[in-house]
């Protein structure tokens, strides 16, 4: 099917377009008012076409010779000096060209004109031609269309705007605008036979009659128009339609002119249907679903993603149905209220996602005009929309106790799960598991603190961490609570200030232990990602966090200098050797650390007051 692109539309003139409530061949020839009126109505049409075409092709007419369309239409050529070809059946509209025709017309619906009206079998296949109709009348074809009481009224327009209307009143009595009698539509068609009013319509099409009768529908529009129509087609969304998609839902839609979401845009007469999955218009047309790119999105995560622009610069409406309840939301918009400048080429987009969103798939809706400001329905008069599924997984969490940020309500640190691990294993989590002792997640998933390896600490001396990475390089941030108060401080980082790089395989990291007064056991935090300067809390895109518990031992135990003092010359003894970590003999079961004058034994592995 030929798409009406944007290129094309800025060399189109436009051609005349005229629709009428009115069931017009009814009846024969002559039909429901003078055979005169829309003889004038035609010679107007027939006056203002520039495509340089000739004759009339009559849509879903000539099905009998002697039917009421064909009577009437015969007499319209026969008086007009024009041919007409009848072209009915769904099949044979699917296919013939409207190429050296000057006039469309499109008869009135079977409902109103029984021997030999418009079906819903033809209207829907003249509906499918929506870019061919567009693009007939843009180019300086001319189209007259009579009343259309179908299951989808004029659905051969329906991708111009939204329309909607009141059908089948049969009221009797019109008023013509000014532009309505310049092109021929006069009261001597007041008779019981008018069915349709619009309610409403694309805005370059003018009003050319309106209803008279006392009643429902009073002054609405009875028929519509204009002489030079450039038809712009609409894109829209392929979300399921609780998000409001298509037009019946006031769906979102663009009209096809201005900037683009990356380089294709689709047009539809509606959303597609039974495919409204976020898939729905990659299949039945152009495949435009190639503005965004997400990275991988994770609970709580800070997460930066890439839109493409063609076509000028605009303002960016986006919104990712986070709580998963079939609806965006106000608190779900991910650009500025107004639009989120974007300019042609990448732009990126970054915006968190909220600590509560389901884990799963999603939808999300990104809207690019000139205008911004949009909501996630209604129509625009420019740009593109386009629909997705968003899939939202756990993030990787730490398990120390809260105190140091660990709960995702506490910004504890989290991370997208890819890239770089430390050790082999990475487990992910709806929030930190319990029990937050640096063991939580060991048995909420896989067991993945085995990444680092942290020797006995001395105060007042140099430690190390024993780091193995698997799954690339990358950049580790690590902090110790050296004064055990339960917190991570900036003076507590045992890397550098914009992470330390680390290469797959096992690194060495050495730092310095200060003397606080503080002994025993406490934790320590590893980060490791792709991106530097990390803090203890937040978000990072990929990678991994280990909470381990470490312990530290006073640089001189009191009375008994003479144990620490060994420890440091086994220290030394290991750094020569190159030794990789630090290992603390274990006291052997009987040693008495409160006896009285007890003394450490190297061959017993007691320690005096340890």
């Amino acid at each position: 099917m030929e798409q009406l692109e944007e290129r094309t539309l800025l060399q189109a003139s436009g051609g005349p377009l005229i629709l009428m409530g009115i069931d017009a061949e009814d009846g024969g020839v002559g039909g429901h008012g003078p055979i005169g009126v829309y003889e004038s109505v035609t010679t107007s049409i027939l006056s203002n076409v520039t495509n340089g075409g000739s004759g009339i092709l009559v849509i879903g007419g000539g099905k009998l010779a002697g039917d009421d369309v064909s009577q009437f239409w015969t007499r319209i050529g026969s008086d007009l000096g024009v041919s007409v070809t009848f072209v009915n059946g769904a099949g044979n509209i699917a296919s013939r060209s409207f190429a050296g025709f000057a006039m469309v017309g499109v008869v009135s619906d079977v409902n109103n004109t029984s021997d030999g009206g418009l079906t819903d079998a033809e209207n829907d296949a003249l509906g499918l031609r929506f870019s061919d109709v567009g693009n007939f009348v843009s180019f300086g074809g001319g189209l007259l269309g009579f009343s259309s009481d179908l299951n989808t009224p004029y659905g051969y327009l329906g991708a111009l705007a939204s329309f909607s209307f009141r059908l089948n009143q049969g009221y009797s009595n019109i008023t013509p605008t000014p532009a309505g009698l310049a092109i021929g539509i006069t009261n001597a068609l007041d008779v019981s036979a008018w069915h349709d009013t619009y309610l409403t319509f694309p805005s370059f099409m003018n009003v050319l009659a309106t209803n008279a009768q006392a009643g429902v529908g009073f002054g609405e529009a009875a028929a519509i128009g204009g002489l030079q129509v450039v038809i712009l087609p609409l894109d829209y969304g392929d979300a399921p339609d609780t998000y409001g998609t298509v037009v019946g839902s006031n769906g979102a839609r663009h009209v096809t002119s201005g900037p683009l979401l990356g380089t294709a845009r689709d047009a539809e007469t509606d959303a597609p249907g039974l495919l409204l999955n976020g898939t729905g218009d990659d299949v039945t047309g152009v495949d435009d679903e190639d503005g965004v790119t997400f990275p991988l999105l994770f609970r709580g995560g800070d997460v930066t993603a890439t839109v493409q622009v063609s076509g000028g610069s605009g303002l960016l409406d986006a919104w990712i149905d986070f709580d998963g309840n079939g609806s965006f939301a106000p608190g779900e918009r991910i650009t500025a209220a107004g639009g989120s400048p974007v300019v042609a080429g990448a732009n990126s987009l970054t915006f968190s996602i909220p600590t509560t969103a389901i884990l799963g798939s999603t939808f999300a809706r990104f809207r690019l005009s000139t205008a911004g400001g949009l909501a996630p329905t209604g129509e625009a008069s420019d740009g593109e929309v386009e629909d997705y599924v968003a899939t939202i997984v756990a993030p990787d969490l730490g398990d120390a106790p809260d105190t140091y940020g660990t709960l995702l309500a506490s910004n504890g640190p989290r991370h997208g799960p890819a890239g770089p691990v430390l050790g082999v294993a990475r487990d992910t989590e709806p929030d930190a598991a319990a029990p937050l002792d640096s063991t939580g997640d060991d048995a909420t998933g896989s067991d993945d603190e085995e990444g680092v390896t942290v020797s006995v600490l001395f105060a007042g001396a140099d430690g190390t961490a024993t780091v193995q990475v698997s799954g690339g390089s990358g950049l580790l941030a690590a902090w110790i609570d050296f004064d055990g108060d339960g917190t991570f401080t900036p003076s507590e980082r045992i890397t550098a200030v914009g992470g330390t790089a680390v290469a797959a395989g096992t690194t060495v990291i050495t730092f310095a232990v200060p003397d606080t007064g503080f002994s025993g056991s406490t934790f320590a935090r590893f980060r490791l990602s792709t991106v530097g300067g990390l803090s203890p809390l937040g978000s990072a895109p990929d990678g991994e966090v280990e909470d381990n518990r470490v312990t530290i031992v006073p640089p001189d135990l009191p009375g008994r200098s003479s144990a620490a003092g060994w420890y440091r010359r086994r220290l030394d003894r290991q750094r020569r050797r190159r030794r990789r970590s630090v290992s603390i003999p274990v006291p052997r079961r009987g040693c008495d650390s409160d006896r009285p004058g007890q003394q450490r034994s190297r061959q017993a592995g007691c320690m005096d007051g340890f």
